[in-house]
């Protein structure tokens, strides 16, 4: 992952702007000529990166509530809730405060997929091997490449499947999650299925 990282700096406020710099930087990056962005005078210094996932990953990405409740909901069936935050990393618009449901969730290739899943099932759920992948200055130091999980085979026919008209997550996952919290005697696993559970109750 970090032969081909570059450093770079965004300022955008809305999801318009963030895309439009995030064109700006893929046009740089596979002409070659990105330069890693420098602290210079007043400009502030980088916050995100930017680099080339050549199938070495799997990376589901998720753009809205539903997507990422659905992908929280298969974490929790597939028993990965305890590695969470190895794995998963906020977005960059979810950073800057302008969508909270933008999340990475890292998972190693062991399929061999060789090509991109974008807007499954004209969904917001992206399935990303081989394409740029924008994180966050603070995401690349959580990740933990040997926690990355196993794509299970199962679990990838789940998110192929996906299709957010069909597949609201309900409200009893809530009471799920609060009942494995109330039980469960990991302080490691309880944070995690809290902080889970905060942004499934703030998202509504």
């Amino acid at each position: 992952m970090t032969k081909n990282i570059k450093k770079i700096y965004f300022n955008g406020n809305n999801e318009t702007e963030i895309k439009e710099e995030k064109q700006k930087y893929a046009a740089s990056f596979n002409a070659g000529t990105l330069n890693e962005y420098k602290k210079d005078g007043n400009l502030k210094a980088c916050n995100a990166f930017v680099y080339k996932n050549n199938k070495d990953y799997i990376i589901v990405d998720t753009d809205d509530k539903t997507s990422f409740k659905y992908v929280v909901q298969l974490i929790k069936n597939y028993d990965l809730v305890d590695i969470t935050k190895h794995f998963m990393t906020r977005s960059i618009s979810n950073v800057r405060n302008i969508n909270k449901y933008k999340y990475h969730f890292y998972f190693k290739n062991n399929l061999n997929l060789e090509s991109n899943k974008i807007k499954i099932n004209a969904s917001n759920l992206d399935i990303l091997v081989n394409s740029l992948v924008f994180e966050s200055s603070d995401s690349l130091n959580i990740l933990n490449l040997e926690m990355f999980p196993d794509m299970n085979e199962q679990m990838y026919k789940e998110l192929l499947k996906y299709n957010s008209s069909s597949n609201e997550i309900k409200e009893e996952i809530k009471e799920e999650i609060k009942e494995e919290i109330k039980i469960n005697t990991d302080n490691k696993i309880k944070d995690i299925l809290d902080c889970l559970l905060k942004i499934m109750i703030i998202g509504g």
